[in-house]
């Protein structure tokens, strides 16, 4: 950059951009609590190889659900997830952008979730025996 002082001296300076180092950190796993058929799920548990600190929900995309809450520290964090919108046993997708320091490795993970399957109702039609 070129300029002027105050005295009208000519100076000239130069500047270095150092860039920040962006630590990996692993996507090491994706787990969905809840029970085929009977428990539908509400929490994904995401799983890292380390602590990525500066991780927010604003991070997260979720396919296939709502997200909620990202709550836990540490390599483990827990993420509420409501009004499925795939069967039960399909598969959601998460997807993350990577934090402020870090860069997480892979992007995405899938994991099947579960939905409670109400037994249907059913009406019986034989006529109650009558006896004498």
């Amino acid at each position: 950059m070129k300029g002027e002082d105050s005295e009208g001296s000519s100076f000239e300076k130069s500047f270095i951009v150092v860039a920040q180092p962006r630590l990996p950190v692993n996507f090491v796993a994706l787990i969905a609590n809840g029970f085929n058929d009977t428990e539908t799920t509400t929490e994904l548990t995401l799983l890292f190889s380390s602590d990525p600190t500066t991780l927010e929900a604003g991070d997260i995309t979720v396919i296939g659900a709502d997200k909620g809450e990202l709550s836990g520290t540490g390599p483990i964090r827990n993420l509420e997830i409501s009004n499925i919108g795939v069967n039960n046993g399909d598969e959601v997708t998460v997807t993350l952008k990577s934090p402020a320091g870090y860069d997480i490795i892979p992007s995405s993970r899938n994991v099947a979730v579960f939905v409670k399957t109400e037994a249907p109702l059913t009406l019986d039609t034989t006529s109650p025996l009558l006896s004498q």
